[in-house]
């Protein structure tokens, strides 16, 4: 009965546990900056723009106050990539006038794509690539590749990446842009954004591994409320449903002790008499004795035959000690009387037939 009452609720805090467990992973997102060498690898010259190493010179200039942590690369033709372990990966720079065609390309697994603006003005976190539903387990490498745009722009301005640790079994969403673009792919597991048009500027990242998180959460909640009033109703019903099997077998068990049964005798029924012994002979003596003893007599009387010799006929008397009973039928000692004097009548028929004695006197 213990265990049956605890295993409801040891497997709820059990999913319970695996719940926060699962959740906890999905927070996982990290910003890694362009200055951050250890993820970032800028192949070529690139002018490292920072807040004590400002780019008069550079054609594109924008706003540092828009741009995480003020800083960016701004490169012309230029290559690199960008290293990382996670289920997800977001490449976010910042759209100028005329830029370059950049064109990227993933390996583990291998993916494809690219990034061109075509509108006026600066666009701030700008979404270069995107990529979902990764091996978390191993290492990935994006690299990209400039190349001229469509009116002979050549440059491109990287700012950061947002990389989703989690769960194999979870994905995050793409993230959002600032900008409104068309996706060019070649495979449905990541984005790129061409940008059309501009957007008002933004300082801020909403990562799509927090929406996702926040439904995540949501519904694991909803989960465990769902399963915990499932089992909790299970737990119910079966407790009923064993003491109502208790009380019924109880019942069962204990007979009822107020009452006591006897089997049915008739008050006038007698019980029965042991077979009388019974005497043969002819004299009074015999007879005598034979009715001086115990409850019950037969007395064989003498009769005639054919022949004219006595022919012995047993009578049968029965008494009974209920006989005195003041409730006992008064037939019973009618019957009594009319058998003594039929034996009194024998006994002195059979001494009336003996013949006389005769005495012989010698002289």
């Amino acid at each position: 009965m213990f265990l049956m009452s605890s295993l409801p609720v040891a497997i709820s805090i059990f999913y319970a546990w695996s719940c926060i467990q699962l959740v906890s992973a999905l927070t996982g997102d990290v910003k890694i900056d362009d200055t951050d060498t250890t993820h970032w690898n800028f192949v070529g010259s690139y002018h490292a723009v920072t807040p004590t190493s400002p780019c008069i010179d550079c054609f594109a200039n924008p706003d540092p106050g828009l741009v995480y942590n003020s800083t960016w690369h701004d490169g012309a033709l230029r290559s690199g990539s960008f290293k990382f372990q996670g289920s997800a990966v977001y490449i976010y720079g910042v759209d100028v006038i005329n830029p370059a065609n950049v064109t990227f390309a993933m390996d583990n697994p291998s993916l494809t794509g690219s990034h061109y603006y075509s509108g006026q003005g600066y666009v701030y976190n700008s979404l270069f690539f995107s990529a979902s539903n990764l091996d978390p387990s191993v290492e990935h490498t994006v690299a990209w590749q400039m190349e001229l745009g469509s009116k002979g722009g050549g440059s491109a301005l990287f700012d950061y990446a947002v990389i989703t640790i989690e769960l194999p079994t979870e994905s995050s969403s793409s993230a959002p842009t600032s900008s409104e673009s068309t996706s060019s792919t070649s495979s449905p597991s990541f984005t790129t954004a061409d940008a059309t048009s501009s957007a008002s500027p933004s300082t801020d990242v909403l990562s799509p591994s927090k929406k996702s998180n926040a439904g995540a959460i949501a519904g694991a909640i909803v989960g465990v409320l769902a399963v915990v009033a499932i089992l909790g109703g299970t737990y119910i019903f079966l407790r009923r449903r064993r003491l109502t099997y208790d009380h019924d077998k109880t019942l069962k068990e204990e007979p009822f002790t107020d009452y006591v049964v006897e089997p049915f005798s008739p008050p006038d029924l007698l019980p029965p008499s042991p077979p009388p012994p019974t005497f043969h002979g002819g004299s009074s003596d015999s007879t005598s004795t034979s009715m001086a003893q115990g409850p019950s007599t037969s007395v064989s009387a003498p009769s005639s035959d054919r022949k004219g010799g006595l022919r012995e006929s047993p009578l049968v008397l029965s008494w009974n000690p209920r006989s005195n009973d003041a409730t006992t039928s008064p037939a019973v000692d009618s019957v009594v009387e009319e058998r003594l004097r039929h034996l009194e009548e024998v006994v002195a028929a059979s001494q009336e037939s003996q013949p006389p004695r005769y005495s012989v006197h010698t002289r």
